[in-house]
């Protein structure tokens, strides 16, 4: 016999299958805390979005986890900048032989003027380079949220509108899984992982179903198609009504599972990309010979300010281009599913303790039996039953 396994009683750590720490967040639980300590590489960790208060600046001003991933092109520019003024103060070509920076870097320098031309040209560039990344950004995001008001509404129609005699206590309830099994199965997708090892969804799904939903080639489409079958195959019994508006609901979610692959799929355009890159790093090592003659040896500091503040901003708008990973900046993918599925097994209790509908075999032994229920509530729920 299957081990019962209620949502409520999800335990705070368990082992994961390489012998690493898993702190699995439950409802009430936020779950930025830190879940992977695994081998180098692991990306066990459910989401690792940064949660702060946008009016303490003690905590947003010197931090440093969280700010954008500089790469090694970073460094890279600095010493080569920094070599530019050294050697620049190094010529012995000044007058009387005097050897300061200052006196010699006139045959190195570059017009002002020329570099500003550049830099503007630099600055329209990566405007529009940041514009559209946020824009994915709230793109996505807006597309969960459109995902939540699609599942809230079903769930509506589903239990609260829908007469009660129209489907089977069990049927509601494999349904109701499937549905929160979207969510978690479109982030499974949207972030590569292959192996989808969901104690959320195992915990609600029956073995098989979940050995189905992990073995599709498209699992968010393959769950929205398994809840139309469900409700095709009682679609003589529901009202005509109430069944188009339940089927009007799962055919909206393809518009946001559609918007968030786009964003999954298509990023800023290569050679947009190439040419943004070229003209930053021209920018960039040009920028200590145009700043050398005026300040010397003082270019170094600057010259590492300016660049640090040109290239975080470049890898930051990469970093929320695709919000849907696992970096500070990206949306916490995990909560919003955390919430739904606490939402639809909350509206699920209600509409039990509502209508005090019971299973007709109670000698079954089948998962969605007790599907949103503890064990140590199973005598409430039965003082509801005989209650009704």
């Amino acid at each position: 016999m299957e081990e019962e396994k209620d949502y409520g009683s999800i335990p705070k750590d368990e082992e994961s299958p390489n012998g690493s720490f898993i702190v699995i967040p439950h409802s009430g639980v936020d779950d930025t805390m830190p879940i992977s300590i695994g081998p180098p590489g692991s990306r066990l960790k459910r989401n690792a979005q940064i949660e702060y208060n946008p009016f303490d600046w003690r905590r947003t001003l010197l931090v440093i986890k969280g700010r954008p991933n500089i790469s090694s092109a970073f460094y890279v520019t600095c010493v080569l900048g920094t070599l530019l003024v050294i050697v620049s103060g190094m010529a012995d070509i000044g007058v009387d032989n005097e050897r300061t920076c200052r006196a010699w870097c006139s045959r190195f320098a570059i017009g002002n003027q020329p570099h500003a031309y550049i830099g503007f040209i630099l600055f329209l560039l990566m405007s529009f380079r940041t514009a559209q990344s946020y824009k994915n950004y709230v793109s996505g995001q807006q597309a969960f949220y459109q995902i939540q008001t699609r599942v809230r509404s079903f769930v509506h129609m589903f239990l609260d509108v829908m007469p009660r005699y129209d489907m089977s206590k069990e049927h509601r309830a494999r349904i109701l899984a499937h549905l929160i099994a979207f969510p978690y199965a479109l982030t499974a997708e949207l972030r590569r992982d292959r192996r989808f090892k969901e104690p959320e969804l195992d915990r609600l799904l029956t073995t098989d179903d979940f050995n189905r939903i992990r073995a599709a080639a498209s699992r968010p489409l393959f769950v929205l198609e398994t809840i139309s079958q469900m409700l095709r195959a009682y679609g003589e019994k529901v009202d005509r009504k109430v069944y188009s508006k339940l089927h009007d609901n799962i055919i909206a979610m393809y518009t946001p599972y559609s918007e968030v692959e786009r964003i999954n799929l298509n990023p800023m355009g290569f050679a947009y990309v190439v040419h943004l890159r070229l003209l930053l790093m021209t920018y960039l090592t040009s920028l200590p010979l145009a700043l050398v003659e005026q300040m010397g040896y003082a270019t170094i500091p600057v010259f590492w300010v300016i660049a640090y503040s040109l290239m975080s901003l470049e890898m930051l708008a990469v970093e929320v281009e695709n919000p849907f990973g696992y970096q500070g900046s990206d949306l916490r993918l995990f909560k919003y599913n955390t919430i739904l599925r606490d939402t639809v097994l909350e509206s699920w209790e209600w509409w039990l303790k509502d209508s005090g509908s019971q299973i007709q075999n109670e000698e079954e032994e089948h998962k969605y039996a007790n599907f949103g229920q503890e064990e140590e509530e199973e005598p409430i729920m039965e003082e509801w039953f005989d209650y009704w």
